[in-house]
């Protein structure tokens, strides 16, 4: 029983960390977003859906340098909606990486 409440508390603390950094990392004018920030939605949102599903890619998602805050936040949400079991990551994450025009 206590097993099961602290289980939803981890996830409930994980969902709200990952909330408050959204929030936070929008609060700027640019598109632009630090690395280290976007690294941490990537890396929260992932250990998140690793308790849900009891899986994880073999590979941790690289960021790359200044990417853009709208493809960070829409990967970071597709990987907490994703269904188990989580063995990659969703296409939308992938989006990051083709240049803006």
């Amino acid at each position: 029983m206590y097993i099961i409440t602290y289980t939803k508390f981890i996830s409930a603390a994980a969902v709200a960390i990952i909330l408050m950094c959204l929030v936070f990392c929008s609060q700027t004018d640019s598109t632009a977003m630090k690395t280290s920030d976007a690294w941490v939605l990537i890396i929260i949102s992932s250990l998140y859906k690793k308790q849900e599903c009891r899986s994880f890619p073999e590979y941790i998602l690289p960021v790359n340098n200044k990417p853009d805050r709208v493809k960070i936040n829409a990967c970071s949400m597709a990987i907490i909606e994703s269904s188990c079991p989580f063995n990659g990551y969703p296409d939308i994450c992938y989006t990051m990486y083709v240049p803006e025009k």
